[in-house]
């Protein structure tokens, strides 16, 4: 994809390296896909500084990075995957409030809700192999659980205003965002 001059569109060229890394992901080639992924985030990021207020530059970097960081979790990188999921929610969260009543911007707030409570539950079991306090632990898992609560009642209310359907769709066209 590299060297050729560009000849594609560059977000095309971003969504090809993110593809190539989600078949890495399927393989379970985390490193590989890793790599993937940061070329298409590399893209993302400049394409994203380039023009701040393009809804569809924010998305895509709210996906880049959600799968980074997903990945990184995948490999017990906590300490990285938390910055790549962090920026991913923060990114979500202002589309979220920015776009009242976009599916696409609510549907990515609740899947980057359910990395971070992944990522937390993963950083309270680390916690726990390390003979940290149980007031420690029990202080991971309870954000996890918040945050994931709190992406179950948005989808909820998503379900209860009748969109289910365009969210399942968004869900089909961000897989493993």
């Amino acid at each position: 994809l590299e060297g050729r001059g560009d000849p594609m569109n560059p977000r095309d060229i971003a969504v090809a390296h993110e593809k190539l890394g989600d078949v890495l992901v399927d393989r379970r080639e985390y490193d590989a896909a890793i790599a993937e992924y940061a070329k298409s985030l590399g893209r993302r990021e400049k394409r994203y500084a380039e023009n701040p207020n393009n809804a569809e530059a924010r998305t895509d970097l709210v996906a880049s990075n959600g799968k980074v960081g997903n990945s990184l979790l995948e490999l017990g990188k906590l300490t990285d995957s938390r910055s790549y999921l962090d920026r991913s929610y923060e990114l979500a969260l202002a589309a979220d409030a920015e776009q009242p009543g976009d599916v696409l911007a609510r549907t990515n707030r609740i899947i980057s809700e359910y990395r971070i409570g992944r990522l937390y539950a993963a950083l309270a079991d680390e916690a726990h192999k390390a003979g940290k306090p149980i007031d420690e632990q029990k202080s991971l898992m309870q954000k996890g659980v918040e945050v994931g609560e709190g992406g179950l009642a948005r989808l909820r209310e998503l379900d209860a205003a009748g969109k289910l359907d365009q969210t399942k769709n968004c869900l089909l066209y961000t897989s493993r965002r």
